[in-house]
């Protein structure tokens, strides 16, 4: 029984969730988006050598990869970092193209080093 607490203790500190509501700027460890209002960015970080990000509009959700061994398919960035050294959507055109790499939203994340 004691184990049990333990095992159920450890998972639920290594994998919470984590949610950015809008209007804000969501930061992963390679790219920012600007979240407008009924827009959320959410994620759980299960200390592998990735994070999958679940973009929602609504109803509509599209994922995001960050990490260095991705799925095929999607429209991939290759980030130019050791890691994560790609970022890739999955479902649309218009979620990458609201993605940014650097510049002024990007420059407003604090620095997230992966815990890969």
């Amino acid at each position: 029984m004691i184990l049990a607490l333990v095992l159920i203790s450890a998972a639920a500190s290594v994998s919470a969730d984590q949610r950015v509501a809008g209007p804000a700027i969501a930061c992963g460890a390679a790219f920012s988006i600007r979240l407008q209002k009924g827009e959320a960015l959410e994620w759980r970080d299960t200390r592998m050598d990735f994070l999958v990000y679940r973009f929602r509009q609504g109803d509509k959700v599209t994922v995001i990869y960050e990490g260095n061994a991705p799925q095929p398919g999607g429209i991939v960035h290759n980030t130019g970092r050791d890691a994560p050294s790609k970022v890739v959507v999955h479902g649309g055109k218009d979620v990458a193209a609201c993605l940014r790499f650097d510049g002024s939203d990007r420059s407003k994340c604090p620095p997230k080093t992966p815990k890969w």
